[in-house]
């Protein structure tokens, strides 16, 4: 194929782009308890059988938040790895290093000491090495010789060791305020490869935070290591002079978009982070339009600097967040918190009739825009995906106006919903595309924008900065499409997306579950108290906590932190996930017991 896809990938791509209008997924992978449909009740854990008896809410045998010896539950067959041969690579593993996984989940039922049932305590004892050097339950130090491999969940003490606490203090003792990650996980990260970490006690955890989406084949996938090393000894670093591996991995990111698109589309490359592409993208339209307003929704989020978060405007939870000048912010398509009141009812026409009803009065005070701004996906406000006949509607809207439609792919892109970018699964075409994250595969900084040539207005060095060339994020970057078309990743993120739904629909009943909701690899639980109604961030963060100790790493986001967000690296394998998704509703079922 001339466009570097094979024959399979690019029919693939093509009937995702010219998918359903009504449902841009398909199979909407969105579970909640008011969508009718029929599902099992969700059973506590101290209601469920022991290993050997019939599991309830569509969890076979020894599902218990961690799952027993052997069989393959959630419906899937044996084999069931998406496209993974017996001798192929799980998660960049070799066959066999699942090891662990089928015989060593976490069970919940029967409380033991410290938080850890009898079944974590068993697990831990299959799978620790000789010595470890946790503050442990004993409370004898004792010093690692033979860590444990990263291929399954393995705590041994509490959360932070010793190790670990150390290097928080002085982090603490350096660092601002403003850090995140350790004030929530409280852990110190030595190593990682696939889908797994190793903190400074050697305790192991399934990494399904994976740098905010930045880690899309995993930690360390050892081909984009080799790539990054072979272009070490050559060229680190070009500012925007033409190199053959920047040429390469453009080449590589224009053959990933439709094809309607590629001969008009041009890519300029940001500073390092995603922020970066954002204010570059307001700046283009500015520019080619000569407006100086923007339209952001309500619930976005894009990025910490000045203008990206002028965006997002005055928000509780982003300090210093002041609305951007000339920003208005119309209602996002979020059915759960419907902003018409339609008590969860889906109501195709509201949001975006009030946007345009806004830009046609020529007395609203609203001049046309420089740019529309959207997130396919609202990753950071919840996970929150928008109804198909809403963006249908924006980019009608947009298109009849001529205002530039900027999708903000930098969660979205690179695969995480199941196809390159989110925008291919609503079939429209974009003016602008901001890309960043995941670009390199490996957590290597670049971001950059994709958009339509007739807006490339600018004069020379009009958009400059000095970390535009990282040749190391190009070479990895590279690689990482090559294998994704190779390895059939986006096949498995669709698989492992359908996995995640028949995993979570038992919580459809749950009393503190709003919604489940997700697409690819991209879930969201959202956690309401029941008898308030408030967004229930004390539970998430139970939730986060619980589902750490047990060696689950979580992210929260949505209003008042109340959403539980998985984002698994693209290629992690299907008895992964199970484990995952049983320490997660293990973690659910400890933190409501205590909330009670």
């Amino acid at each position: 194929m001339h466009d570097g896809l094979g024959a399979g990938s690019a029919a693939r791509r093509r009937r995702n782009a010219s998918g359903n209008r009504s449902d841009p997924f398909r199979r909407r992978q969105r579970i909640t308890a008011a969508n009718g449909r029929t599902t099992a009740p969700f059973v506590p854990a101290e209601a469920r059988p022991a290993d050997g008896g019939q599991q309830q809410g569509g969890f076979g045998q020894g599902d218990q938040g961690g799952f027993g010896q052997g069989g393959q539950q959630d419906g899937f067959q044996q084999g069931d790895q998406a496209g993974f041969d017996q001798g192929g690579q799980h998660d960049g593993f070799q066959q066999g290093d699942q090891a662990g996984f089928d015989q060593g989940g976490q069970q919940d039922g029967q409380d033991g000491q410290d938080g850890f049932d009898q079944g974590e305590q068993a697990a831990a004892s299959r799978a620790r090495p000789r010595h470890h050097h946790c503050q442990g339950r004993t409370g004898q130090m004792t010093t690692l010789e033979h860590p444990a491999p990263l291929t399954g969940p393995a705590v041994y003490c509490d959360l932070p060791g010793p190790r670990s606490a150390e290097y928080l203090a002085r982090q603490d003792r350096r660092e601002p305020n403003a850090r995140g990650g350790p004030r929530r996980l409280p852990i110190a990260i030595t190593e990682g490869s696939g889908s797994f970490v190793r903190d400074a006690d050697g305790n192991v955890f399934i990494d399904f935070l994976a740098g905010a989406g930045v880690l899309s084949l995993g930690h360390n996938h050892p081909e984009l290591v080799a790539a990054m090393t072979a272009q070490l000894s050559k060229l680190t670093h070009a500012l925007d002079f033409a190199t053959p591996v920047k040429d390469e991995f453009s080449e590589a990111q224009l053959a990933m978009l439709p094809e309607a698109l590629r001969s008009r589309m041009k890519l300029h490359f940001c500073g390092p982070a995603g922020t970066n592409a954002v204010e570059a993208a307001l700046k283009l339209c500015k520019t080619a339009t000569g407006r100086g307003g923007v339209v952001s929704f309500q619930g976005r989020f894009h990025g910490s600097a000045h203008a990206a978060l002028g965006l997002t405007g005055p928000s509780g939870s982003r300090s210093g967040a002041t609305a951007l000048p000339g920003t208005q912010y119309p209602p996002y398509s979020s059915c759960p918190r419907c902003p018409a009141g339609h008590d969860g009812e889906p109501c195709a026409a509201t949001c975006p009739d009030l946007l345009e009803r806004s830009l046609h009065d020529p007395d609203g005070g609203l001049p046309l825009p420089a740019a529309v701004v959207l997130e396919l996906v609202q990753g950071e406000g919840g996970v929150v995906p928008a109804r198909a006949d809403f963006v249908h509607r924006v980019r009608e809207l947009t298109r009849e106006l001529d205002i530039p439609l900027i999708v903000d792919e930098l969660q979205t892109g690179c695969g995480r919903t199941g196809t390159w970018f989110a925008f291919e699964r609503y079939g429209i075409e974009p003016d602008v595309i901001v890309a960043s994250k995941a670009l390199s595969g490996i957590g290597s900084p670049v971001s950059l924008i994709i958009y339509d040539e007739r807006l490339d207005s600018w004069a020379p060095r009009a958009q400059a900065g000095a970390f535009r060339g990282n040749q190391l994020a190009f070479a990895a970057g590279a690689r990482a499409i090559q294998v994704v078309n190779r390895d059939s990743v986006l096949d498995n993120v669709v698989e492992r997306g359908y996995q995640f739904e028949e995993l979570l629909s038992p919580l459809a009943s749950h009393p503190w579950v709003t919604d489940v909701r997700g697409t690819g690899l991209m879930w969201g639980l959202e956690l309401t108290d029941p008898r308030t109604g408030a967004p229930a961030s004390e539970l998430a963060l139970a939730v986060q906590n619980h589902a750490l100790r047990r060696g689950l790493i979580v992210e929260l986001g949505g209003r008042g932190d109340s959403v539980v967000r998985l984002l698994p690296p693209l290629n992690v394998a299907a008895d992964v996930v199970r484990t995952a998704a049983g320490i997660l509703l293990a973690a659910l079922d400890s933190a409501t017991r205590e909330a009670r």
